[in-house]
């Protein structure tokens, strides 16, 4: 008996190393590659990268963490940017945070709030307005700048894996940090 099927390139990914996987609420999987995001119906992919001749735009091909949203759409993160895909329509746009920056980990909390960790803190995204906040060790108990994992528990707390230790953003708004 066969426990998997593999998909390669040779089935349409466009590279054959993977950094993150989801499936959104059309059942489409999708999956971020060092090379492009890939759209898997089940059948067959369709990759987008950056520079293609779509209506979509990337800040790189290197997608590093993605996170469906409620609205049928695909937050995506790169180590140059935060970009939102319309999964009806293709359209994206490269999300605003101040410069470049590293994304390694996405938390969609809500329908306002999309939380961003990055190489050089943690961002609260406004999805309404595209309005930010960004925490770091200089401005709050951030225990190190560079976040690597995210969660949010039922309280709506939300725990904050960094590479010094571990914080809380409490849904009261402060950040508790565990020496």
């Amino acid at each position: 008996t066969q426990l998997f099927n593999n998909i390669k390139v040779r089935n349409g990914l466009p590279v054959n190393e993977i950094f993150t996987i989801t499936q959104d609420s059309t059942g489409f999987m999708w999956f971020g590659t060092i090379n492009g995001l890939a759209r898997y119906d089940g059948y067959e992919m369709k990759v987008f990268r950056k520079g293609a001749k779509e209506k979509t735009v990337f800040p790189d091909n290197q997608v590093t963490t993605l996170a469906t949203d409620a609205n049928l759409g695909l937050w995506i993160g790169s180590y140059e940017g935060l970009t939102f895909l319309n999964s009806r329509t293709n359209e994206s746009s490269i999300i605003d945070l101040g410069k470049p920056r590293e994304v390694r980990c996405l938390l969609n909390q809500n329908d306002s709030a999309l939380w961003v960790g990055t190489s050089e803190g943690l961002i609260r995204l406004n999805k309404k307005d595209r309005s930010y906040k960004i925490y770091n060790t200089q401005n709050s108990k951030l225990g190190s700048n560079i976040v690597r994992a995210l969660y949010a528990d039922k309280e709506s707390n939300i725990w904050v894996g960094t590479f010094n230790g571990l914080n809380v953003f409490s849904n009261k708004g402060e950040i508790l940090f565990f020496d």
